[in-house]
C-alpha cells in the first residue's frame, strides 16, 4: 500500500451515533426536596457542505469545542494538522435545569457531567460504487477530488464472516475529480475492496467490499479431489502440496452465509479425505463455494496460488433441519411445587432429538432448564407466589426448534414485602409513600399496613401513601405490609426519619 495508509493513524475519538432517541417531557426526580430536570436530546450537528458545519439550536443544550468555547449557527471545518486530520470537536452540554438523554454510543464524561462528543472525521461513503457483472465502476459524486484505491482481494471480512489478508495484485491508486469514475474489471479474487479519503486527509477510510466471487471460479489449478454425497462435501489429496480449504459458504437471499460449525481446515498428508455437511442449512440443491490455497514453490520462488471452485450439495436427498416445535404444555400446581409436562416431539427433522429446553418467565424471573431427550415432564419446587409462564423447545444437532405455545401456573402465596417506603419530612409532619409489590402471590392485593414503632395503620389497596403531623421532636422508624387473601407479606425496610 501507498505510505498514505495508517491503519491506526486515527485519533482516539468518541464516535457519534445516529440512534439516539428524543425523550420529550420526561422529568428526572432527585432526592426529595431537590429540583426536577428535563431531559433533552442534544441532536448531531449536520454538513452544509465538505466544510462547514450548521450547529442546532436547542433549548437546554449547549453547544462548545473541546477547549469550552460556545458555538453557534455555521462552524468551518479547519485545514489538515500536521497528521493530515481535519477535524474539530464539538461536544455538547446540558444548561440548568435540563440532563442529556443517554446512554448511547458517543457520551463521555467531561468535567464531571455526561458530555456529547461529535467529531468532523466522517465515514465510508466518500464514493459511489457500482458492479455490472465482472466489472466495477467507482464514481465521484461529491463537489471535492477524493483519493481512492481499489484492488482486487481475498479479504471476504465483508463478504462472510472469515479471515484473511489482503492482496495488493490488481490494484489501482489515484486521485478522482469531482463527476470523475474509474473502471475495473474482476478477473480472478472473490472480491474489489474499495478506499476512499479527501485529498488533504492521511487517514483512509475502511472500504466496502464488492462481491465478485462469480468471477474467479474455476481460474487456476484445482488441489484437490472433491465428491458430493447427499450434504456432504468431501475434499481429497491429489498432489504432494499442502492445501488450505477455506471460506466454505453459500449464498441466500440476504448475501454469503457460513454455516456454524464449518471452519477452515488444511489437507496435508492425511489419508481421509475431509468432509463438511450443510445438512443444517436445510435446503435443497444447495449450491456451496470455497476457496484452496496454496504455496507452491516455483522457478524462482514460492508462491501463494489460489482457485475458486463451487459444487450443489443436497441434491435430492431430505435435508436435516432442527425439529419441529413441541405441543402445548401442561402444568398442574400443589402449593408452591408447579409441575410442566408436555408430548414428545416425533417430527426431529431428519436428526434425533437430543432434549428439550423449558423456559420460564414470571416471579422468579427468566430461567432456561435443559431436559434430557428422554423425559418430557420438569417439576419445580419452592416457587414463589404469582403467575409463571412456560414455553418448550426440542433440541437436535442443528439446534432448537421454535418454541411451543405458551402455558401459565398460578401459585397463590401471601404477597412480597413492598420496597423501602420513601418519606418526604416538612417540619414534624411527614408524608411517607409506597410503592406495590413486585410479587403479589398469584392473588390481588387488598390493603396495606403501616407501622410506625409499635402502632398499625391498615388502609386500602388504593392507598399509596400516609400523612402524621405532628409528630413529636425525635427519631420515628416506618415499615409497610401488603395484605391478600392468605394474610400480610414481610415487612418492608425500615424508613427511620429524624424530626426536630
Amino acid at each position: 500500500m501507498g505510505s498514505r495508509f495508517r491503519s491506526g493513524a486515527r485519533r482516539s475519538v468518541a464516535r457519534a451515533s445516529a440512534g439516539l432517541v428524543a425523550v420529550a417531557g420526561l422529568v428526572v426526580l432527585g432526592a426529595p426536596g431537590a429540583e426536577a430536570a428535563t431531559v433533552v436530546r442534544a441532536p448531531r450537528p449536520t454538513y452544509v457542505d465538505v466544510d462547514t458545519l450548521q450547529v442546532p439550536q436547542v433549548r437546554g443544550v449547549r453547544y462548545t469545542d473541546d477547549e469550552g468555547r460556545t458555538l453557534s449557527g455555521r462552524v468551518e471545518v479547519p485545514a489538515a494538522d500536521e497528521n493530515g486530520f481535519r477535524e474539530v470537536r464539538i461536544g455538547a452540554e446540558p444548561t440548568s435545569g435540563y440532563v442529556l438523554s443517554g446512554p448511547n454510543g458517543w457520551e463521555e464524561f467531561h468535567y464531571g457531567q455526561a458530555y456529547e462528543s461529535f467529531s468532523t472525521q466522517q465515514g465510508t461513503d466518500l464514493l459511489t460504487v457500482e458492479r455490472s457483472g465482472c466489472d466495477v465502476v467507482v464514481r465521484n459524486d461529491r463537489r471535492v477530488a477524493v483519493d481512492y484505491e481499489i484492488y482486487e482481494t481475498f479479504d471476504f471480512d465483508s463478504v462472510v464472516s472469515t479471515v484473511g489478508d489482503g492482496t495488493e495484485e490488481g490494484e489501482h491508486v489515484g486521485l478522482l475529480q469531482p463527476g470523475e469514475s474509474v473502471e475495473i474489471r474482476a478477473t480472478e479474487w472473490p472480491a474489489v475492496l474499495v478506499r476512499a479519503q479527501y485529498a488533504d486527509d492521511t487517514s483512509w477510510r475502511t472500504g466496502d467490499h464488492v462481491d465478485t466471487f462469480d468471477c474467479g471460479l474455476g481460474r487456476g489449478t484445482q488441489r484437490t479431489r472433491v465428491r458430493t454425497a447427499g450434504c456432504e462435501l468431501s475434499f481429497g489429496q491429489v498432489g504432494p502440496l499442502e492445501v488450505t480449504i477455506g471460506q466454505l459458504f453459500y449464498r441466500d437471499a440476504d448475501g454469503w452465509q457460513r454455516v456454524d460449525g464449518i471452519e477452515d481446515d488444511t489437507l496435508g498428508d492425511a489419508v481421509a479425505p475431509i468432509s463438511y455437511d450443510f445438512g443444517s442449512v436445510g435446503r435443497r440443491d444447495l449450491r456451496v463455494y470455497w476457496g484452496e490455497y496454496a504455496l507452491v514453490p516455483e522457478a524462482d520462488g514460492t508462491y501463494l496460488r489460489t482457485y475458486f471452485g463451487s459444487a450443489t450439495v443436497c441434491d435430492g436427498s431430505p435435508a436435516a433441519t432442527r425439529p419441529s416445535a413441541p405441543g402445548r404444555p401442561s402444568t398442574r400446581v400443589d402449593g408452591s411445587t408447579i409441575t410442566v409436562a408436555w408430548p414428545a416431539v416425533t417430527a426431529d427433522g431428519g436428526s434425533p432429538v437430543t432434549g428439550y429446553v423449558v423456559h420460564q418467565t414470571g416471579p422468579a424471573g427468566s430461567q432456561w432448564r435443559e431436559v434430557p431427550a428422554d423425559q418430557t415432564r420438569l417439576t419445580l419446587r419452592n416457587q414463589p407466589g404469582g403467575t409463571a409462564t412456560f414455553r418448550v423447545y426440542a433440541s437436535n444437532r442443528w439446534g432448537n426448534s421454535p418454541a411451543s405455545p405458551d402455558r401459565s401456573a398460578t401459585v397463590t402465596s401471601r404477597p412480597g414485602a413492598p420496597a423501602q417506603p420513601a418519606a418526604n419530612v416538612r417540619g414534624r409532619d411527614v408524608t411517607l409513600s409506597w410503592s406495590p409489590p413486585r410479587v403479589t402471590g398469584g392473588l390481588p392485593v387488598t390493603g396495606y399496613v403501616v407501622q410506625r414503632g409499635n402502632l398499625y395503620w391498615a388502609l386500602p389497596a388504593t392507598s399509596r401513601s400516609l400523612n402524621f403531623r405532628g409528630l413529636p421532636a425525635g427519631t420515628h422508624h416506618f415499615r409497610v405490609y401488603a395484605t391478600n387473601a392468605l394474610g400480610n407479606s414481610a415487612g418492608s425496610p425500615v424508613r427511620t426519619v429524624a424530626v426536630r
